[in-house]
């Protein structure tokens, strides 16, 4: 199978799983490393996928809410 032709083609599918109330998981972001503490500074950059409108953030490691950093 070809991973990144899938990846295209369920990209455009999460708008039709939101209006239809379907819940879904994105995939992991593949580059991210697997531990959640940095120590020194360094710049993260994120590319969302077309389905998501915007991307909230915490650097507390307190799960992002509505009111969190854009």
């Amino acid at each position: 199978m070809d991973e990144d032709n899938f990846l295209k083609r369920i990209d455009k599918i999460y708008g039709r799983l939101y209006l239809i109330g379907i819940n879904y998981r994105l995939p992991d972001m593949p580059d991210l490393p697997s531990y959640d503490a940095f120590v020194d500074a360094d710049t993260l950059r994120l590319e969302k996928p077309s389905i998501i409108d915007e991307i909230r953030y915490t650097t507390d490691g307190i799960i992002p809410e509505i009111n969190s950093t854009l």
